[in-house]
Protein backbone atom coordinates (compact mmCIF):
# COMPACT_ATOMS: atom_id res chain seq x y z
CA UNK A 1 0.00 0.00 0.00
CA UNK A 2 2.11 2.95 -0.80
CA UNK A 3 1.83 6.64 0.59
CA UNK A 4 1.53 8.30 -2.61
CA UNK A 5 -2.10 8.38 -3.41
CA UNK A 6 -2.17 12.03 -4.09
CA UNK A 7 -0.40 14.22 -6.63
CA UNK A 8 2.49 13.26 -8.35
CA UNK A 9 5.92 13.82 -6.74
CA UNK A 10 8.75 14.19 -7.69
CA UNK A 11 10.42 10.42 -7.81
CA UNK A 12 13.78 11.43 -6.60
CA UNK A 13 15.56 14.06 -4.31
CA UNK A 14 19.23 14.88 -3.70
CA UNK A 15 18.40 14.01 -0.09
CA UNK A 16 18.66 11.35 2.34
CA UNK A 17 16.98 10.28 5.74
CA UNK A 18 19.39 10.55 8.00
CA UNK A 19 18.19 10.98 11.85
CA UNK A 20 15.04 9.99 14.42
CA UNK A 21 14.75 11.23 17.54
CA UNK A 22 11.76 10.24 20.04
CA UNK A 23 10.97 12.59 22.87
CA UNK A 24 9.11 11.08 25.85
CA UNK A 25 6.83 14.06 26.83
CA UNK A 26 4.65 15.10 29.51
CA UNK A 27 1.84 17.78 28.58
CA UNK A 28 0.06 19.63 31.42
CA UNK A 29 -3.68 19.80 30.60
CA UNK A 30 -5.42 22.79 31.92
CA UNK A 31 -7.74 20.78 34.25
CA UNK A 32 -7.84 16.90 34.92
CA UNK A 33 -9.38 14.47 32.31
CA UNK A 34 -11.18 12.03 33.10
CA UNK A 35 -12.44 9.00 30.72
CA UNK A 36 -14.48 6.19 31.50
CA UNK A 37 -10.85 4.19 32.08
CA UNK A 38 -8.41 6.82 32.79
CA UNK A 39 -8.11 9.57 34.90
CA UNK A 40 -5.05 12.39 34.12
CA UNK A 41 -3.65 15.63 35.10
CA UNK A 42 -1.05 14.86 31.70
CA UNK A 43 -0.55 13.61 29.09
CA UNK A 44 1.97 11.30 28.03
CA UNK A 45 2.94 12.18 24.13
CA UNK A 46 6.04 10.68 21.89
CA UNK A 47 7.16 13.47 19.68
CA UNK A 48 9.11 12.98 16.84
CA UNK A 49 11.97 14.37 14.86
CA UNK A 50 12.87 13.05 11.32
CA UNK A 51 16.13 14.87 10.08
CA UNK A 52 17.48 14.73 6.23
CA UNK A 53 21.12 14.90 5.71
CA UNK A 54 20.48 18.52 5.29
CA UNK A 55 19.03 19.38 8.45
CA UNK A 56 15.51 19.57 6.92
CA UNK A 57 12.71 18.02 9.42
CA UNK A 58 9.64 16.50 9.72
CA UNK A 59 7.60 16.57 12.78
CA UNK A 60 4.87 14.22 14.17
CA UNK A 61 3.00 13.05 17.53
CA UNK A 62 1.30 10.58 19.11
CA UNK A 63 -0.54 10.24 22.37
CA UNK A 64 0.49 7.07 24.98
CA UNK A 65 -1.73 5.57 27.43
CA UNK A 66 -0.92 2.24 28.14
CA UNK A 67 -4.72 1.60 28.93
CA UNK A 68 -6.47 2.53 25.78
CA UNK A 69 -3.38 2.28 23.28
CA UNK A 70 -1.47 -0.85 25.08
CA UNK A 71 2.51 1.12 24.54
CA UNK A 72 3.56 4.07 26.85
CA UNK A 73 6.10 6.63 25.26
CA UNK A 74 9.31 4.56 25.82
CA UNK A 75 7.89 1.43 24.32
CA UNK A 76 6.78 3.16 21.51
CA UNK A 77 10.14 5.28 21.03
CA UNK A 78 11.72 2.10 20.53
CA UNK A 79 9.21 0.74 18.44
CA UNK A 80 9.51 3.35 16.12
CA UNK A 81 13.12 4.18 16.14
CA UNK A 82 13.37 0.28 15.26
CA UNK A 83 11.31 0.51 12.37
CA UNK A 84 13.17 3.69 11.25
CA UNK A 85 16.34 2.33 11.11
CA UNK A 86 15.05 -0.61 8.97
CA UNK A 87 12.70 0.72 6.74
CA UNK A 88 13.97 4.13 6.79
CA UNK A 89 17.76 5.25 7.49
CA UNK A 90 19.51 5.94 4.20
CA UNK A 91 16.69 6.08 1.81
CA UNK A 92 15.82 9.01 -0.44
CA UNK A 93 12.61 10.71 0.91
CA UNK A 94 10.64 11.15 -2.20
CA UNK A 95 11.57 7.87 -4.08
CA UNK A 96 8.94 5.29 -3.96
CA UNK A 97 10.79 2.47 -2.59
CA UNK A 98 10.61 4.45 0.79
CA UNK A 99 7.11 4.28 0.78
CA UNK A 100 7.14 0.83 -0.07
CA UNK A 101 9.80 0.21 2.11
CA UNK A 102 7.01 1.76 5.22
CA UNK A 103 4.19 -0.48 3.49
CA UNK A 104 5.89 -3.51 4.18
CA UNK A 105 6.14 -2.97 8.32
CA UNK A 106 3.42 -4.86 9.61
CA UNK A 107 2.02 -5.15 13.08
CA UNK A 108 3.43 -1.83 14.34
CA UNK A 109 0.46 0.50 12.98
CA UNK A 110 1.09 3.36 15.62
CA UNK A 111 4.91 3.57 14.71
CA UNK A 112 4.64 3.41 10.87
CA UNK A 113 1.80 6.07 11.55
CA UNK A 114 4.37 8.51 13.09
CA UNK A 115 7.11 8.03 10.57
CA UNK A 116 4.32 8.60 7.50
CA UNK A 117 3.27 11.58 9.02
CA UNK A 118 6.75 12.93 9.27
CA UNK A 119 7.95 12.07 6.44
CA UNK A 120 5.01 13.84 4.50
CA UNK A 121 5.79 16.78 6.88
CA UNK A 122 9.36 16.89 5.46
CA UNK A 123 8.65 16.22 2.19
CA UNK A 124 6.06 19.49 2.04
CA UNK A 125 9.23 21.23 3.41
CA UNK A 126 11.48 20.22 0.97
CA UNK A 127 8.99 20.82 -1.97
CA UNK A 128 8.27 24.23 -0.77
CA UNK A 129 4.44 23.23 -0.32
CA UNK A 130 1.87 22.47 2.20
CA UNK A 131 1.10 19.03 2.53
CA UNK A 132 -2.86 19.66 1.69
CA UNK A 133 -1.91 20.68 -1.87
CA UNK A 134 0.31 17.51 -2.75
CA UNK A 135 -2.48 15.53 -0.79
CA UNK A 136 -4.65 16.66 -4.31
CA UNK A 137 -6.67 20.15 -3.11
CA UNK A 138 -6.19 23.19 -5.12
CA UNK A 139 -7.44 25.53 -2.75
CA UNK A 140 -7.89 23.91 1.80
CA UNK A 141 -10.95 23.72 2.85
CA UNK A 142 -11.84 25.11 6.07
CA UNK A 143 -11.97 22.17 8.91
CA UNK A 144 -14.90 22.30 11.13
CA UNK A 145 -14.49 20.87 14.51
CA UNK A 146 -16.75 18.78 16.80
CA UNK A 147 -16.51 19.05 20.82
CA UNK A 148 -17.16 16.16 22.66
CA UNK A 149 -18.65 16.72 25.91
CA UNK A 150 -17.62 15.05 29.31
CA UNK A 151 -19.51 15.23 32.45
CA UNK A 152 -20.87 13.89 35.33
CA UNK A 153 -24.44 15.33 34.45
CA UNK A 154 -26.53 16.03 31.61
CA UNK A 155 -26.75 19.60 32.70
CA UNK A 156 -22.77 19.44 32.59
CA UNK A 157 -22.13 18.22 29.06
CA UNK A 158 -24.38 20.44 27.60
CA UNK A 159 -23.44 23.62 29.24
CA UNK A 160 -19.99 22.27 28.31
CA UNK A 161 -21.23 22.22 24.75
CA UNK A 162 -22.53 25.55 24.73
CA UNK A 163 -19.23 27.62 25.98
CA UNK A 164 -17.32 25.25 23.37
CA UNK A 165 -20.02 26.21 20.98
CA UNK A 166 -19.43 29.54 21.56
CA UNK A 167 -15.40 29.51 20.99
CA UNK A 168 -16.62 28.41 17.37
CA UNK A 169 -16.70 24.30 17.53
CA UNK A 170 -19.88 24.14 15.15
CA UNK A 171 -20.40 20.20 16.34
CA UNK A 172 -21.13 18.90 20.27
CA UNK A 173 -20.41 14.96 20.57
CA UNK A 174 -22.30 13.80 23.52
CA UNK A 175 -21.38 10.81 25.34
CA UNK A 176 -24.62 8.71 26.18
CA UNK A 177 -23.90 6.11 29.26
CA UNK A 178 -26.83 6.18 31.73
CA UNK A 179 -28.69 3.63 29.21
CA UNK A 180 -32.05 5.18 29.82
CA UNK A 181 -34.54 8.05 29.06
CA UNK A 182 -32.19 10.60 30.77
CA UNK A 183 -30.13 10.38 27.78
CA UNK A 184 -32.93 10.88 25.46
CA UNK A 185 -34.08 13.88 27.19
CA UNK A 186 -30.08 14.92 27.76
CA UNK A 187 -30.12 15.62 24.00
CA UNK A 188 -33.31 17.24 23.66
CA UNK A 189 -31.75 20.00 26.45
CA UNK A 190 -29.11 20.36 23.96
CA UNK A 191 -31.07 20.80 20.55
CA UNK A 192 -33.25 23.34 22.48
CA UNK A 193 -29.89 24.93 23.92
CA UNK A 194 -28.21 25.42 20.90
CA UNK A 195 -30.32 25.75 18.01
CA UNK A 196 -30.82 23.82 15.04
CA UNK A 197 -27.88 24.67 13.23
CA UNK A 198 -25.40 23.19 15.61
CA UNK A 199 -24.63 19.81 14.30
CA UNK A 200 -24.97 17.33 17.43
CA UNK A 201 -24.40 12.93 17.85
CA UNK A 202 -24.44 10.79 20.42
CA UNK A 203 -21.36 8.15 21.85
CA UNK A 204 -22.72 5.64 23.95
CA UNK A 205 -19.11 3.65 24.04
CA UNK A 206 -21.21 0.09 23.61
CA UNK A 207 -22.86 1.16 26.87
CA UNK A 208 -25.92 -0.37 25.78
CA UNK A 209 -27.73 -3.99 25.38
CA UNK A 210 -28.92 -4.35 21.69
CA UNK A 211 -32.58 -3.93 22.82
CA UNK A 212 -32.05 -1.08 24.74
CA UNK A 213 -30.72 0.58 21.43
CA UNK A 214 -33.08 -0.05 19.53
CA UNK A 215 -35.82 0.79 21.73
CA UNK A 216 -34.37 4.01 24.16
CA UNK A 217 -30.95 4.92 22.64
CA UNK A 218 -32.52 5.57 18.98
CA UNK A 219 -35.51 7.87 20.23
CA UNK A 220 -32.69 10.49 20.34
CA UNK A 221 -33.29 10.74 16.33
CA UNK A 222 -35.73 12.74 17.09
CA UNK A 223 -33.82 15.52 17.66
CA UNK A 224 -31.81 15.60 14.55
CA UNK A 225 -28.65 13.93 15.46
CA UNK A 226 -25.96 13.19 13.08
CA UNK A 227 -24.60 10.01 14.19
CA UNK A 228 -25.53 7.29 16.36
CA UNK A 229 -21.88 6.20 17.54
CA UNK A 230 -20.74 2.59 19.10
CA UNK A 231 -24.70 2.02 20.39
CA UNK A 232 -24.08 -1.63 22.08
CA UNK A 233 -22.03 -4.91 21.85
CA UNK A 234 -23.12 -6.56 18.44
CA UNK A 235 -23.03 -10.38 18.44
CA UNK A 236 -22.56 -10.16 14.74
CA UNK A 237 -22.27 -8.32 11.62
CA UNK A 238 -25.72 -9.45 10.67
CA UNK A 239 -26.69 -8.38 14.22
CA UNK A 240 -25.13 -4.77 13.63
CA UNK A 241 -26.56 -4.48 10.17
CA UNK A 242 -30.25 -5.24 11.03
CA UNK A 243 -29.61 -1.86 13.97
CA UNK A 244 -28.58 -0.07 10.71
CA UNK A 245 -30.81 -0.88 8.66
CA UNK A 246 -33.80 0.35 11.40
CA UNK A 247 -31.94 3.70 11.99
CA UNK A 248 -32.67 7.01 10.04
CA UNK A 249 -29.81 8.27 11.57
CA UNK A 250 -26.22 6.73 10.46
CA UNK A 251 -24.87 4.66 12.25
CA UNK A 252 -20.82 5.59 13.40
CA UNK A 253 -18.90 2.96 13.85
CA UNK A 254 -15.58 3.56 16.15
CA UNK A 255 -13.54 1.37 18.31
CA UNK A 256 -10.44 2.96 17.72
CA UNK A 257 -8.61 2.48 14.96
CA UNK A 258 -10.10 -0.12 13.07
CA UNK A 259 -7.96 -1.57 10.11
CA UNK A 260 -8.71 -1.61 6.44
CA UNK A 261 -10.22 -5.11 5.88
CA UNK A 262 -11.96 -4.82 9.14
CA UNK A 263 -13.75 -1.75 7.66
CA UNK A 264 -14.15 -3.40 4.50
CA UNK A 265 -16.31 -6.57 6.40
CA UNK A 266 -18.52 -3.96 7.64
CA UNK A 267 -19.18 -2.14 4.33
CA UNK A 268 -19.50 -5.49 2.91
CA UNK A 269 -22.37 -6.38 5.34
CA UNK A 270 -23.33 -3.12 5.13
CA UNK A 271 -23.26 -2.43 8.99
CA UNK A 272 -22.42 0.77 9.11
CA UNK A 273 -23.05 4.15 7.57
CA UNK A 274 -20.32 6.59 9.20
CA UNK A 275 -16.72 5.17 10.14
CA UNK A 276 -14.55 7.15 12.50
CA UNK A 277 -10.84 7.63 11.35
CA UNK A 278 -7.80 7.25 13.38
CA UNK A 279 -4.69 8.31 12.09
CA UNK A 280 -2.79 7.00 15.56
CA UNK A 281 -3.20 3.87 14.24
CA UNK A 282 -4.06 4.26 10.64
CA UNK A 283 -1.67 6.63 9.45
CA UNK A 284 -1.83 8.26 6.02
CA UNK A 285 -1.94 5.61 3.40
CA UNK A 286 -4.26 3.17 5.28
CA UNK A 287 -6.58 6.20 5.81
CA UNK A 288 -6.88 6.69 2.29
CA UNK A 289 -7.69 3.47 1.02
CA UNK A 290 -10.54 3.63 4.25
CA UNK A 291 -11.45 7.15 3.05
CA UNK A 292 -12.13 5.77 -1.15
CA UNK A 293 -13.32 2.32 0.03
CA UNK A 294 -16.13 4.24 2.31
CA UNK A 295 -17.06 6.79 -0.19
CA UNK A 296 -17.84 3.79 -3.16
CA UNK A 297 -20.28 2.74 -0.50
CA UNK A 298 -21.83 5.96 0.59
CA UNK A 299 -20.54 5.64 4.37
CA UNK A 300 -19.07 8.60 5.61
CA UNK A 301 -15.66 9.03 7.26
CA UNK A 302 -15.38 11.33 10.64
CA UNK A 303 -11.89 12.06 11.49
CA UNK A 304 -11.38 10.99 14.95
CA UNK A 305 -9.65 12.53 17.92
CA UNK A 306 -6.44 11.10 19.56
CA UNK A 307 -6.20 13.43 22.49
CA UNK A 308 -3.62 15.53 20.02
CA UNK A 309 -2.07 18.72 20.59
CA UNK A 310 -1.93 21.51 17.99
CA UNK A 311 1.78 19.79 16.46
CA UNK A 312 -0.53 16.62 16.12
CA UNK A 313 -3.99 17.98 15.13
CA UNK A 314 -2.43 19.48 11.51
CA UNK A 315 -1.99 16.10 10.09
CA UNK A 316 -5.68 15.14 10.48
CA UNK A 317 -6.23 19.16 9.36
CA UNK A 318 -4.49 18.55 6.18
CA UNK A 319 -6.31 15.25 5.41
CA UNK A 320 -9.73 16.65 6.43
CA UNK A 321 -9.06 19.70 3.75
CA UNK A 322 -7.72 18.00 1.13
CA UNK A 323 -10.13 14.73 0.66
CA UNK A 324 -13.24 15.32 -0.11
CA UNK A 325 -14.41 11.79 1.59
CA UNK A 326 -14.09 13.83 5.25
CA UNK A 327 -16.25 16.92 4.04
CA UNK A 328 -19.73 15.61 5.24
CA UNK A 329 -18.56 15.48 8.83
CA UNK A 330 -17.24 17.76 11.36
CA UNK A 331 -13.71 16.82 12.61
CA UNK A 332 -13.21 15.59 16.32
CA UNK A 333 -9.96 17.07 16.34
CA UNK A 334 -10.11 19.56 19.62
CA UNK A 335 -8.27 18.02 22.27
CA UNK A 336 -5.21 21.04 21.92
CA UNK A 337 -8.06 23.13 23.81
CA UNK A 338 -7.70 21.09 26.89
CA UNK A 339 -3.98 21.07 27.10
CA UNK A 340 -2.34 24.21 29.40
CA UNK A 341 0.76 24.11 27.07
CA UNK A 342 2.06 22.16 24.41
CA UNK A 343 5.59 21.83 22.17
CA UNK A 344 4.29 23.66 18.82
CA UNK A 345 5.20 26.75 17.35
CA UNK A 346 3.31 28.07 14.55
CA UNK A 347 0.17 29.66 12.75
CA UNK A 348 -2.94 27.78 14.37
CA UNK A 349 -6.07 29.69 12.73
CA UNK A 350 -9.45 28.62 14.87
CA UNK A 351 -11.59 31.28 14.14
CA UNK A 352 -15.28 31.25 12.65
CA UNK A 353 -16.29 27.39 13.55
CA UNK A 354 -13.40 25.85 11.51
CA UNK A 355 -9.52 25.84 11.19
CA UNK A 356 -8.22 27.73 8.21
CA UNK A 357 -4.87 26.33 6.35
CA UNK A 358 -2.19 28.54 4.81
CA UNK A 359 0.73 27.82 2.21
CA UNK A 360 3.14 27.41 4.59
CA UNK A 361 5.49 24.23 4.06
CA UNK A 362 4.69 20.48 5.06
CA UNK A 363 1.84 20.90 7.58
CA UNK A 364 2.07 24.23 8.86
CA UNK A 365 4.23 23.96 12.80
CA UNK A 366 7.79 23.05 13.70
CA UNK A 367 8.48 22.17 17.04
CA UNK A 368 9.39 24.62 19.81
CA UNK A 369 12.91 23.28 21.39
CA UNK A 370 12.74 25.32 24.95
CA UNK A 371 9.29 23.61 25.55
CA UNK A 372 10.20 20.20 24.16
CA UNK A 373 13.22 20.04 26.49
CA UNK A 374 11.65 21.32 29.71
CA UNK A 375 8.18 18.52 29.30
CA UNK A 376 10.39 15.96 27.67
CA UNK A 377 11.61 13.20 30.33
CA UNK A 378 13.53 10.34 27.79
CA UNK A 379 15.13 10.78 24.66
CA UNK A 380 15.04 7.60 22.61
CA UNK A 381 17.47 8.27 19.40
CA UNK A 382 18.65 6.41 15.98
CA UNK A 383 21.94 7.85 16.65
CA UNK A 384 22.26 7.54 20.35
CA UNK A 385 25.12 9.80 22.05
CA UNK A 386 28.29 8.18 23.07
Amino acid sequence: MTSQPFRDLPASSDRIVSRLDAYCVALPYLKPIKFKSVHETRGQYLVIRLTLDDGTEGAAEAICRPEVWGEDAPLLAGMVVGVFNSALKGRDPLAPATDDALSEVTGLRAARSLLEQALWDVRGKLLGQPVWRLWGADKPRPVPLTWIAHGDTSEAMVDESMRQNAKGFSCAKLKTWRRSAEDVEMVAMARRRLGDDVGIYVDANSSYSFDEARTILSRVQDYNVRFIEDPCKFASLDEQASLSRELTTRLLTDRGGLEAHVIGGLLDARATRAVTLHMRQSGVSESVAIARRCAAADVQIVIGTDSESRLGALARMHFHAARPECHAAAAETHFFEKLADDVFDGDFRFADGAVRLDDTPGFGGVINRARLEKYTWQVVSSQPER
